[in-house]
């Protein structure tokens, strides 16, 4: 008559271990997925600042579901490899199935960065602007100060320097705001670009010398190496004109 609940009782202390297994195995599933996410963004980000300084990026929240995580993979995968037209369709999918609106204006922001890769000015324009108007309508400054130091990348780029200043620097005040020190670097530096084009050394140093150090204390060594070659470009540029 005992053998009864013993037998329950191991086959329930099996089942509880199962449960266990699988719930660590799942675990360490979901880990992966979110490294291995994180792991691209920060590739693509970095081969993205390699090619165009201008550039900022967003922030964007892991997804709770694994197809959702492979096709943001697959997007950011794309932006890294060149693949734009890919990376934007990718984009596209995921905003379309997004209900959150930080993230939805995350995934516009980086399909106007991807137009931007193009060369697609116009689009990555109106991409920037739909991202702006919803970041305005949800207050979010930090998203706002974002898309209009992008703005200002895509006027540089596209030879309307004042107006890539108008938004650089309207980026620049709503960072400095928010003490947002890495965004106020970014911005900085983006403007000792501008002013390094039109001649202007002295400013652009200034700038890049500001930028350079906030760099260093956010402990962003990747633009603080950038930026600190561009500060060297110019030193010596200076020392052969005097």
């Amino acid at each position: 008559m005992q053998i009864v609940p013993i037998v329950i009782t191991v086959v329930g202390f099996v089942a509880g271990v199962l449960y266990i297994y699988e719930f660590v195995i799942k675990r360490q599933r979901q880990n992966l997925e979110e490294a291995k996410l994180h792991q691209v963004i920060e590739e693509a980000m970095r081969k993205q600042i390699e090619n165009h300084q201008g550039l900022t990026f967003p922030s964007v929240e892991t997804p709770d579901s694994k197809e959702k995580k492979e096709l943001l993979i697959k997007a950011y995968s794309c932006l890294r490899d060149g693949r734009y037209a890919e990376s934007i369709d990718s984009f596209v999918r995921c905003l379309a199935t997004e209900t959150d609106e930080k993230q939805r204006i995350a995934f516009l922001i980086s399909i106007g960065n991807s137009y931007y890769s193009q060369g697609k000015f116009d689009e990555a324009i109106n991409t920037f602007q739909e991202a702006y108007n919803s970041a305005q309508n949800i207050g979010d400054d930090s998203d706002r100060a974002t898309i209009l130091s992008n703005l200002g990348t895509v006027y540089k780029d596209k030879g309307e320097i004042e107006r890539a200043v108008e938004n650089y620097q309207k980026g620049l005040d709503i960072y400095t705001a928010i003490n947002d020190s890495l965004g106020t670097a970014n911005n900085l530096n983006n403007l000792g670009l501008i002013f390094q084009g039109n001649g202007d050394r002295q400013k652009a140093l200034n700038y890049y010398q500001q930028a350079f150090e906030l760099f260093e204390k956010a402990g962003a060594k990747f633009q603080s190496a950038i930026t600190e070659i561009n500060i060297k470009k110019l030193e010596s540029l200076n020392r052969e004109s005097v």
